[in-house]
């Protein structure tokens, strides 16, 4: 990779990586790859300043947070809920108006400590606050080390429409620390691997190989028949009312609001009593603690290889005019699930919750972005292989791997109901959408059609 250089020192856990993401206009963005937050503390030294956004729930995840604050020297705190509800130019201006009162000058620095919803806001707000100040970033998520940390994309959502404000500029640098991601949950975690898998689709066989390979022996870790099948996918049905009650109870006769629901990755739903079944995810999640931590030099490695590759598209492509695009794969489909998802909790507010929201029958639904990129990336697949772009059996191998892995692979809404956000994506002009679609595993390409053509390919029609 272009600027990147990697050093590396003792075991897997001390292993320190750095890479840059070049840009003409300014100093390059440097990431690192290290094994603890304290690290960062000599980054910080030359800064006068040093305020940060951070994900109120990760003080209580990680373990040397408190520590990690202190050296790094932080002048004041801003928390946030990491929800996409958080995600707002209000939220913006908030900031902005605490940097504002707290004395933040234009040399001050701002740390985005979070997952991408956080560091998507941080840095939106650092790069228009007084026109702009520098800010780095800690995550402390799958999907945001490997993805949305990397690359200066910032933004935040107007109405049902992701990332429909913001803008592009490159932090000064991202401290990535693998070592945090065994305090996540496991459907935190798994959001974050179809990001990384979809890096590795675009980029090289090899890497795909040994990240499914990871997320496979993950998953059947976790697998066991005295364990209830809750919580392995990424697409849950929030608690909330449901319109279907005589259906939907549960096994002691309890309302439906009472319940959690989940979608299978074949779009069937099973509900859990929580009360019940809190023993088995407290053992799930032990399960998936000691699995990240007993094989951490694995995932760093997988970790910082997704990094490079994102890196080095950015360094080549920063404004997205050219190879940056191939990092959309699965996500035109991907944001009009997650519209469709959104646009029907407004209209449950605004009808008290009198709606239906298809399948699951319930007026309060969430998805996460990394399930509707998994079940996207599998949908530009069949359409790949539906215009001859792709060979036949490609969709079905991903499809496989997938669902090995614990990801969901298929849609739960009717996609002409999807056509509507698609048209309206970002990466639309003219009235046709820039998909990217896939020829083999290191190979994808830009394909131009209206999201009516996209729905009837996948509908065989």
């Amino acid at each position: 990779m272009d600027g990147a250089k990697v050093h590396s020192s003792g075991d897997g856990r001390s292993k320190c990586r750095e890479m840059d993401v070049l840009d003409r206009d300014r100093p390059a963005s440097r990431i690192f790859v290290g094994s603890s937050l304290t690290e960062i503390s000599g980054l910080l030294d030359s800064y006068p300043a040093v305020f940060a956004v951070y994900d109120r729930n990760a003080g209580d995840r990680i373990a040397d947070f408190n520590n990690f604050v202190s050296a790094a020297g932080i002048r004041s705190m801003y928390p946030l809920a990491a929800t996409e509800d958080t995600k707002t130019i209000e939220t913006v201006v908030d900031i902005c108006r605490w940097l504002l009162e707290n004395g933040a000058d234009r040399d001050a620095l701002l740390l985005g400590i979070g997952g991408g919803i956080i560091t998507d806001i941080a840095g939106f707000a650092a790069s228009i606050y007084k026109r702009g100040i520098r800010f780095a970033y800690v995550p402390t998520t799958l999907l945001a080390q490997v993805d949305a940390s990397i690359g200066g994309k910032t933004g935040v959502n107007m109405s049902c429409y992701k990332n429909m404000l913001g803008t592009i500029r490159q932090p000064d640098f991202t401290w990535i620390c693998p070592e945090v991601l065994s305090a996540l949950s496991y459907r935190d975690f798994l959001s974050g691997a179809a990001e990384m898998l979809k890096t590795f689709i675009i980029s090289d066989n090899g890497d795909y190989v040994s990240a499914v390979s990871y997320f496979k022996s993950l998953y059947k870790a976790l697998r066991d028949e005295n364990i209830s099948a809750a919580g392995d996918c990424a697409i849950v049905m929030e608690r909330g009312h449901c319109l279907d009650a005589d259906k939907c109870v549960g096994r002691d006769g309890s309302p439906a609001c009472r319940q959690k629901k989940d979608i299978r990755g074949d779009g069937s739903i099973y509900t859990v009593d929580e009360d019940e079944n809190s023993a088995d995810e407290t053992e799930r999640q032990n399960r998936f603690s000691a699995f990240v931590e007993g094989n951490l030099r694995q995932l760093g490695d997988l970790v910082a290889a997704a990094a490079a590759v994102k890196a080095d598209i950015v360094s080549q492509d920063q404004f997205e005019t050219g190879c940056r695009r191939m990092l959309n794969l699965g996500h035109t489909f991907a944001h009009a699930m997650e519209w469709y998802v959104h646009s029907r909790q407004e209209d449950a507010d605004e009808t008290g919750g009198n709606i239906s929201c298809l399948r699951a029958q319930c007026s309060r639904l969430a998805m996460s972005h990394g399930a509707a990129v998994s079940v996207g990336i599998i949908l530009a697949t069949r359409l790949s292989e539906a215009v001859g772009v792709a060979p036949a059996g490609l969709a079905g191998k991903l499809r496989a791997d997938f669902m090995a892995c614990g990801l969901p692979v298929d849609c739960p809404f009717p996609l002409r109901e999807l056509a509507g956000a698609m048209a309206r994506d970002k990466k639309a002009e003219g009235g046709k959408i820039h998909f990217i679609l896939i020829r083999s595993i290191g190979e994808t390409m830009e394909y131009d059609m209206t999201a009516e053509e996209a729905v009837a390919f996948l509908a065989g029609e």
